[in-house]
């Protein structure tokens, strides 16, 4: 079944309930954790976006343009933070689940070693402070363009 992106944008609940975000980690993640938590992140997404009066100002065909636009980078950062929190290695989910990096589960595209490498060290070099994590969340929303290796 296919919905129209600007409804699923107006009103989130439909891609998900708005559960309590637990980066514990504290167990293996299934099929179904990981779909889960994408769009659990995409609920939170459009909260703030709904909730930051520059973008409601905005025509609603240019609110979903950045939606499309901003989800991406939004979504990686909050993993990062995530993983931060629950100071497990490897893709950390919302839901007390995550993706480790052990040899022993396929991990075919090294999705998880690359997050690690290269969004959850470099996150937690930081040392951000709470409030810093929620402003970096924040402003993921905002950040359009992808990251290009050197």
């Amino acid at each position: 079944m296919c919905v129209d992106f600007s409804l699923i944008y107006n009103h989130p609940e439909l891609a998900s309930t708005r559960t309590k975000l637990d980066p514990s980690a504290d167990r293996v993640a299934s099929l179904s954790d990981t779909v889960g938590d994408y769009r659990r992140a995409f609920v939170l997404f459009c909260d703030l976006m709904h909730a930051t009066p520059e973008v409601q100002e905005k025509h609603i065909h240019d609110q979903v343009i950045m939606a499309k636009s901003f989800f991406d980078f939004f979504y990686w950062s909050i993993i990062g933070l995530r993983s931060l929190q629950s100071n497990k290695p490897g893709i950390c989910y919302a839901n007390g689940s995550y993706f480790p990096m052990e040899k022993e589960l396929p991990d075919l595209k090294g999705c998880a070693s690359y997050c690690h490498s290269h969004l959850n060290e470099p996150v937690r070099a930081l040392d951000l402070t709470n409030d810093e994590q929620a402003v970096f969340a924040y402003l993921a929303c905002f950040i359009h363009g992808r990251v290009v290796k050197g």
